[in-house]
């Protein structure tokens, strides 16, 4: 199955990181973060809803029917991307509770001699429960620290272009990770010229979206006030949690797609599974990635 339809807008440009703010709570209004990329005033979605208008949506093209909502984590592993290539729609859910030690803010790359290391954004002391939307990131030098870990791949073939893509993102990100997650997210998707649209959920204000919801259903709330929607896709790790029957009531399907990871050259390095998209980027051209990034598997 593929989300890819004719008529699809063209990637939206990431826009610089802004202060996120904290608003009052009730569902979307719980922060603010950058500048209004995707604002919206859909009405409450019903069984079987007609698609609202979405942001940027070109009159006469179809409506999404697949979707996917994911928290925009940092630098994640190409399987991401995966599925975010194979949806008609991609929310961000920056309203998740941050958590510590999590994708959120760090990911994994090569570790010099073997094995893996952390490249990590520090964040600010935080209240429990807080949005990744309202997360901050420290004050602090870590940008070395990311660069001097990076330099693992220094004689990589993508080692150039990879560093003058992350650059200008990460020497001035501004102090929102959630702003920060996002434009590396849509930097990466120019960079294999993924198509797909891409919303911030905090950005979008859909009436009738009340968090927090049951486990599992908090996608299903967001497709319901999408209005449209038909499938909903997931990585495999939701399987276990994700309860069918409420999406079966939604006239909605839910599938899960297996990305497939496999070894590629890496130089004197040795190829370690389930690293940020960042070790791809360093070994295989754009073109190659997007290729392998077509190895999926989905079931029910």
């Amino acid at each position: 199955m593929t989300g890819t339809q004719p008529g699809r807008p063209a990637p939206m440009p990431a826009l610089p990181g802004t202060p996120a703010q904290r608003l009052p709570p009730g569902g979307p209004a719980a922060c603010g973060g950058t500048a209004a990329l995707c604002p919206a005033q859909p009405r409450p979605a019903a069984e079987k809803s007609l698609p609202i208008r979405l942001p940027g949506w070109p009159a006469g093209a179809p409506p999404p029917r697949i979707a996917a909502v994911m928290q925009p984590y940092f630098l994640p592993y190409p399987g991401y991307f995966a599925l975010m290539q194979h949806v008609d729609v991609y929310i961000l859910d920056d309203l998740a509770q941050y958590t510590n030690h999590s994708w959120m803010n760090r990911n994994r790359i090569q570790k010099p001699g073997g094995g893996w290391q952390y490249v990590t954004v520090p964040v600010k002391r935080h209240a429990a429960r807080t949005p990744l939307c309202a997360i901050e990131i420290a004050a602090q030098p870590w940008q070395q620290v990311f660069w001097g870990r990076l330099s693992v791949y220094a004689h990589a073939p993508g080692y150039r272009e990879v560093c003058a893509l992350l650059r200008p993102l990460l020497e001035q990100p501004g102090p929102s990770l959630a702003a920060l997650n996002e434009a590396v997210l849509r930097a990466v998707c120019a960079r294999l010229d993924i198509r797909t649209p891409v919303y911030a959920l905090s950005r979008l204000a859909l009436p009738g979206y009340r968090p927090p919801y049951p486990k599992g259903q908090n996608a299903l709330a967001v497709c319901r006030a999408l209005g449209g929607i038909e499938e909903y896709r997931n990585p495999p790790g939701g399987a276990a949690f994700y309860p069918r029957a409420p999406y079966a009531q939604a006239g909605m399907r839910l599938v899960f797609e297996q990305w497939r990871d496999r070894p590629y050259p890496c130089g004197k390095n040795a190829w370690q599974p389930r690293l940020s998209v960042l070790d791809a980027l360093m070994y295989l051209p754009p073109g190659e990635i997007r290729r392998r990034l077509e190895e999926v598997e989905h079931f029910a």
